[in-house]
């Protein structure tokens, strides 16, 4: 890809991390000023030698020493790419691959040397995505051959499990079925998950347009895939959001275009504006988060955003309560390796991204301090889990480390205005009556019989002494 084509925004988050000395912050975007904002050229060359000399990460090895989370990074059934390549374990579904090379042979009108050779010619390209030295012990012909093993067979289970298919596919679908089982299948995802565990997007867009002609929807089917496997649904219009981005930027692998259906920002409006030139004391907001339960009892309410993305937290304070807006999350077995590797992905040395992902993280870590919290979530429709019991679900936040990092500045707009919200006197004695006299049924029912002998004993009193007059 050329220098040329990298997107204006990736310029501009080079800003955010190493803004100029005259720079201004604003406290609702997280991001910058600057005046120009692209001027400054050493951000610019930055931004442009990282996007390209992207690689593949590895994970940085002070994770990899935390015991509890080590089983998080490798994978269980099948590899993609050279890292974990030739891994004994791995072998079964290394045979299945011949089989998913043999279905996407299927049907195409070319032979395999075809495909082959088209592969061979972005070897280069492809070599280059890795970690230096990782993939110097393989010939052009053996990486060739390895990237296009691997790219079949994650076609193939984006097809059969993603998209509908011909019946000729489903029969080829039922022997790799019969070949792998149920469970190997499934454990596939959670090995696609993985940021070691990778191969370069190119070479999956280039297989599926080759393959398809481009007269299939091939790169739709793929983005499909990517927005169903993070949110478990997709609109069109999202679908169509991700196509033009990624016309923009090229992901780098799978993993990366993961990253970027969960943070990018989706909503044409974001939160009303904070004043700019508000001098913001970032003590007093930071680290100021109660449980749900704490900040239900003040009033708060929970509701479900339904735009996909992980930065689509929002607060808003009325008169007599406040509502805060949260993303829905699908909670399963899956959860922790995905944000495991998230986490990883962001903390990794020379990688120029945000760390949405952490945010969300210590955000939600804030929030969930007890099944209850959970619970209150869970009826709200925010969280949807797979898992046993909220008790899990409090656990998983509790094993996903951050390490402490993650941007200050993240959701620092939400952060203050429910700290305003919470400190409001007015707001939260409101709140409070309405939390223990109007919360159910029977607190009402008790509330307004009083009130009625009240207003009956002053009644009473009134006309008695009218009568005596």
């Amino acid at each position: 890809m050329s220098l040329i084509s990298a997107p204006q925004n990736l310029l501009t988050f080079s800003l955010k991390l190493f803004p100029p000395e005259d720079a201004s912050f604003s406290a609702q975007d997280s991001t910058y000023d600057s005046s120009p904002p692209l001027t400054n050229s050493n951000h610019i060359i930055m931004a442009l030698w990282w996007f390209s000399n992207r690689k593949i990460h590895k994970v940085p090895q002070l994770l990899r020493q935390e015991e509890r989370n080590g089983n998080y990074y490798d994978p269980e059934v099948v590899s993609f790419g050279p890292y974990h390549h030739g891994k004994a374990d791995l072998q079964l579904c290394q045979e299945a691959k011949h089989l998913a090379l043999h279905m996407f042979l299927e049907g195409s009108g070319q032979s395999r040397e075809f495909f082959f050779s088209k592969v061979v010619e972005v070897i280069a390209d492809a070599r280059n995505c890795y970690i230096d030295g990782s993939t110097d012990i393989y010939t052009d012909e053996e990486f060739a051959e390895m990237m296009l093993l691997d790219a079949c067979f994650l076609i193939y289970y984006i097809l059969i499990y993603y998209m509908d298919i011909d019946k000729k596919h489903q029969e080829l679908s039922f022997l790799m079925y019969n070949n792998l089982g149920r469970l190997v299948l499934s454990l596939v995802n959670h090995d696609i998950f993985l940021m070691e565990n990778q191969i370069p997007f190119r070479i999956l867009v280039l297989l599926i347009d080759l393959r398809y002609n481009n007269d299939w929807k091939g790169e739709e089917a793929l983005n499909k895939f990517l927005h169903k496997s993070v949110w478990g649904q997709y609109r069109q219009q999202q679908i169509q959001g991700i196509q033009q981005q990624q016309k923009k930027s090229q992901p780098l692998d799978l993993f990366e275009a993961f990253h970027r259906v969960l943070t990018w920002d989706w909503t044409p409006q974001r939160q009303v504006k904070l004043d700019q030139q508000e001098d913001v004391d970032l003590k007093k907001y930071h680290k100021i988060f109660r449980s749900v339960k704490d900040l239900k009892a003040k009033g708060i309410r929970f509701k479900p955003s339904y735009r996909k993305s992980l930065n689509d937290i929002i607060f808003h304070s009325y008169t007599f309560f406040g509502q805060l807006q949260l993303p829905i999350w699908f909670e399963s077995n899956l959860s922790k390796v995905f944000f495991l590797n998230m986490i990883a992905y962001e903390l990794c040395p020379n990688n120029l991204v945000d760390t949405t992902v952490i945010s969300y993280v210590n955000f939600m870590k804030s929030l969930i301090d007890s099944p209850d919290d959970v619970k209150e979530l869970r009826e709200k429709r925010i969280l949807l889990t797979t898992l046993e019991s909220d008790e899990e679900v409090v656990q998983l936040y509790r094993d996903l480390n951050t390490y402490g990092m993650g941007s200050m500045y993240s959701f620092q707009e939400v952060k203050q205005r429910i700290q305003e919200h919470y400190d409001s006197k007015t707001k939260t004695w409101m709140a409070e009556l309405i939390h223990n006299y109007f919360s159910n049924p029977w607190s009402f029912i008790a509330w307004f019989a009083g009130l009625l002998l009240l207003v009956l004993t002053f009644m009473q009193t009134y006309f008695t002494i009218n009568t005596r007059d």
